[in-house]
């Protein structure tokens, strides 16, 4: 297991990128990256990106905050996206 976010549960940008990196470079099959937020990060996407096209499967939460947007990185093109009802 890689983890990219602190347990105070912010988000860091720069360790999300290195994770991906590593992730990639150990040729796993599957990241499941369960958070989101509602600003897209270009950097992350490349990433999401070039894991899929090296066939990683992304899966990421759509978003917990009581609204029915999706958030990223669930909704960057080829990520399968998940979310939870009550």
């Amino acid at each position: 297991m890689i983890k990219a976010i602190g347990d105070d549960g912010k988000e860091a940008s720069h360790s999300i990128e290195k994770a991906i990196e590593y992730a990639i470079s150990k040729k796993v099959s599957i990241i499941n990256m369960s958070f989101g937020t509602f600003k897209k990060d270009d950097k992350i996407e490349k990433l999401i990106q070039l894991a899929i096209k090296k066939g990683i499967t992304i899966v990421a939460s759509t978003g917990d905050y009581g609204n029915n947007d999706i958030l990223f990185p669930s909704s960057a093109t080829g990520v399968v996206s998940v979310e939870a009802k009550k």
